[in-house]
Formats: C-alpha cells, structure tokens, sequence
C-alpha cells in the first residue's frame, strides 16, 4: 500500500534547506562523491527515473533520532512526500530511494548546533508546488506536524476509498498537477540505458522505439481498448518496438518496482529483475495499452499469469482459496487483500476491463451475498 509522508519547514533554518534541495537540484558532483563508485549506475538510474535525464537529485533528510528513524525506516521509493510549514503544504513528492549518509548530508546541509546533521536521507522526484491548507485537509491528513511524520495507514486507506489514489486526492485536495506528483518519465525519449534494460533488444532501433512509445502515450486520450486488433502487416512492422516501448513504460512507471511486493533487485551490472506483464495477455493480442500493465517481479509475474493470484476492483490482491498450503506459496497468501502499489502517472493506472477480463480468465468469480455492496470471490 502507498504511505504518505510529511516533514515541516517551519524555522528559517528548514527554509534555507528547501531552498539548497528542494526548489534547486543538488550538485550532481557533490552526490557522486559521496558514495562509492559501486553506486554510480543506481545514483544515475535515481536521476533519471524521477526527473528525467540530466536534470539533477532533490533530497531531504531527518537527524538521528527515535522517531525520525522508525518512520525513515518505513519510508519506500514509490511513497509520497509532502512538505509543509505555515499551516499550508507546499510541495509534493516521490521517494525514490533512501541513504543514511552523513558525509552527503553535511554536504548539503552542514550540520545543526549538537553537532547533527540530517543523514536519514530520501532522494525525490522533482517536487511540485501544491497549496492547499493543512485544516482543509484535516479530515484526511493531520491536524497539525511536529517533525517528520508518517501518516497513518488508516487515514491512507480512507484517502484511497475516497479518490481511488494519493494522486487523485493531492490534485483535487491539495492543489497538485491533474497528471501526478512524481511522475517517472515513461514516456519520456527512450534512452541508451533503456535499451540495455531490455530483455530482448538484438537488431532494435532505438528511434522505432521512440515511435511506438509515442503511439501507446497515445492511448490514454481513448477509452482502453482489450485487444490491439493490428492487421498482420502492422503486427509484423511495429510488434517488437511496440513490446519494448511497453516493457520500458511500464518499469518506469512503476518505478522499476514490483507492484505486489515492491521488490526492485538488480543484477550486479544494474538490470532490473521486475517484468512488465499485461493483465490480460497478450496471448490473446492483449493491448499494449499502459492501463493494461502492471510491473511484476518474476515470482509474482508467475503467479499471476498462473491464475494463483488476481486483482480486485479496488487494486487489491485476490489469492485463490485452493492455493496449496505450503512454505513455497507463501509469497502469494501474504499479500493476500493487499493494495497495489499503483503507478505514479494517475492516468496509467490499471483500466477496471482488463482487471475484470483476467479474473474471468483464470476463474475468480464475483458473488454477491449479505446486502448491497457485499460481494466475495470463488473459483471454480
């Protein structure tokens, strides 16, 4: 499930930090220099994910202490992050990946009286103004901030049934962009390291890639079509730059992350483990529509295409009653009616029909009972 976070800026000190990380990129060089080379291709792929090629690293950070490290430590990349000072919120963000690095942090914001500096680091996405008042936001976030805060899941849960996503509630409630905070760039200019992420890139071009990922940005000014229903000739020209623009858009979006258990392991070379699966297949010529894609890593990718698993109406995981009881199939019974970690452009996020069209698929079926608005899943 996504979380929300908030740190506060309320003292001239926190204003000047805004100001070295938050409104302004922090020097590239300054980053690079404080980790070990080992790191560069990860520092490079934070870069690119959340503000797009070159355009530089935002961060904020919390001292050490009890509360600050308990919530630092539930904090993952994909989570929201918001500011605020002056009763109002100010910027939004992604988290994109989190280090405790104190040489980096003094780097950027020396350090405070006792000798501290703020070492529970997060990188972010490129923050984005919002505005709105924390008292009108009360009913969903808090009423008032001491410090970095965690909001609860309770209260993220009520935002999601409310608005569908923490998107969709920052644009309507706290005045954030219409097309998401955050987003990863998936349709942005594919790139040579975009290439080279590619389960299959021998005799590619990379400007019939660029194409076709124009084609599926597409899409989402129409209504999500099942199928492509491409003739044979078009199917023939355009099939595997359409596949590989779709496998970039959909890791990107995800933040290279799986949706289900928020795994982003990478080989040693920096290749992702995660996949990007269509929800109804492309076995059937399912489209290569993002609405019908979702970043899986390869044990959850098998279980879903396997039909252990599926996805409810409300983004959570449905897990077949019959799954086998046994230590091997723990990695689906956990996840059991947990939400999705969804994707950080509102309007790629998964279309309801192919949901619908994978459960009748592999054999969930919907049942009422109770009352109005009571429903359970069965398989056959």
């Amino acid at each position: 499930m996504p979380q929300i976070f908030v740190f506060t800026a309320g003292n001239p000190e926190a204003r000047q930090h805004l100001v070295d990380s938050i409104e302004n990129p922090v020097d590239e060089e300054k980053v690079f220099r404080s980790f070990a080379s080992a790191d560069r291709d990860e520092l490079e792929r934070i870069r690119e994910v959340g503000n797009g090629f070159y355009n530089g690293f935002y961060a904020w950070g919390a001292v050490p202490g009890e509360g600050n490290q308990r919530n630092w430590d539930y904090m993952n990349p994909g989570d929201c992050v918001l500011c605020v000072y002056g009763n109002t919120y100010h910027y939004a963000a992604r988290a994109l990946d989190k280090y405790d690095n104190r040489r980096l942090a003094e780097m950027i914001w020396s350090t405070n009286d006792e000798g501290k500096t703020w070492q529970y680091m997060c990188f972010l996405s490129k923050p984005v103004d919002v505005g709105g008042r924390v008292a009108e936001a009360a009913d969903y976030l808090n009423r008032a901030y001491l410090g970095f805060t965690r909001i609860s899941p309770e209260k993220v849960d009520a935002i999601l049934d409310d608005f569908g996503s923490v998107d969709v509630f920052i644009h309507q409630v706290l005045g954030g962009p219409e097309s998401g905070v955050g987003t990863a760039h998936g349709f942005d200019e594919v790139t040579e390291r975009d290439m080279g992420d590619l389960e299959d890139a021998e005799d590619l071009e990379k400007a019939e890639v660029d194409r076709e990922m124009e084609t599926i940005r597409d899409k989402l000014a129409h209504d999500a079509k099942l199928t492509e229903g491409l003739d044979r000739q078009t199917t023939q020209t355009s099939a595997r730059p359409r596949s590989a623009a779709f496998e970039i858009g959909i890791k990107k979006l995800y933040g290279f992350r799986c949706a289900i258990c928020g795994s982003g392991l990478r080989t040693p070379n920096g290749n992702p483990e995660v996949q990007s699966a269509h929800i109804y297949p492309k076995r059937l010529d399912g489209s290569d529509d993002v609405r019908n894609g979702i970043c899986l890593c390869r044990m959850h990718h098998w279980a879903m295409d396997a039909g252990w698993l599926s996805i409810a109406d409300d983004y959570t995981v449905l897990v077949r009653d019959d799954l086998p009881n046994r230590d091997d199939y723990e990695f689906i019974r956990e996840y059991k009616g947990e939400r999705l970690h969804l994707p950080s452009v509102a309007e790629s996020t998964l279309d309801r029909m192919y949901l619908r069209e994978h459960r009748r698929l592999v054999g969930f079926k919907l049942h009422h009972s109770g009352g109005i608005g009571l429903c359970r899943y069965s398989f056959p």
